[in-house]
């Protein structure tokens, strides 16, 4: 990853990714959740 965030010229981003971890999982979670009990349209079509 390093070596990519290098090549894109965003080596600064990399000090970030560590400690935004945490906050990614209890997103992928709440999102997961609210998705169970509630009504969304994706790609035209009405989930849930």
């Amino acid at each position: 990853m390093i070596r990519i965030a290098r090549f894109f010229n965003k080596s600064t981003l990399i000090a970030w990714f560590i400690p935004f971890q945490p906050l990614h999982a209890f997103y992928t979670v709440v999102a997961g959740t609210f998705g169970l009990f509630s009504k969304y349209r994706w790609k035209g079509r009405e989930v849930g």
